[in-house]
């Protein structure tokens, strides 16, 4: 299990530091606001690769395109849009749990084939409605044997105690994970020696 960082910054101005980088989409192909739009301005590659898909299908729910980024270093850049919500009107609080999860854990397979570390924003968090504790709860359920590193951005109001209360959130998950991962070693080896369970 690795641990992931928090870190306050702007994920789209960092991106060059990653092997890849993540943001949630919707599924009609709008980027018009959040660090979507950014990624839309910065990254045209990323978009291009969203309008190829159809606008308003559903079944991009859970998926993701990508595209990459070449640095004039020779080093690169995955660009994941991850189809984390169906619509885009934050009145409707339209993100989806499982699509994120299932987004997750196909960036995670991606990475770890590939060696890549990631940067990741508070997809969910904001516009698309989420709530922060089960989006960090998957965030570390999914990737928590890559190298991940969250963003709190730069913009955010009381960024401080929002990263300080992510990194309280990421380590009771991984206390919880630690104390459930010995418990079933202790009871996998009490049934080996015949034991009572």
């Amino acid at each position: 299990m690795k641990k992931a960082k928090v870190v306050i910054g702007n994920l789209i101005q960092d991106a060059k530091q990653f092997g890849a980088i993540a943001h949630g989409c919707n599924c009609f192909c709008r980027m018009g606001a959040g660090i979507a739009l950014d990624v839309k301005n910065t990254f045209p590659q990323a978009t291009a690769e969203d309008y190829k898909t159809i606008p308003g299908d559903i079944r991009k729910l859970g998926n993701y395109t990508n595209a990459v980024q070449k640095w004039q270093d020779g080093t690169e850049t995955n660009i994941f849009n991850l189809y984390t919500q169906f619509g885009h009107n934050p009145a409707d609080k339209p993100f989806v749990y499982p699509a994120f999860e299932l987004a997750l854990k196909k960036l995670s397979s991606v990475a770890t084939l590939n060696d890549l570390s990631i940067g990741l924003p508070l997809i969910g968090y904001g516009l698309a409605g989420g709530e922060l504790e089960t989006i960090i709860a998957i965030i570390f359920k999914e990737l928590k044997e890559n190298d991940v590193t969250i963003y709190v951005w730069e913009g955010e109001k009381n960024a401080i105690g929002l990263k300080e209360y992510i990194e309280e959130l990421l380590t009771q998950l991984e206390s919880n994970f630690a104390l459930g991962s010995y418990v079933s070693k202790q009871i996998k080896d009490h049934k080996a020696t015949k034991g009572l369970f």
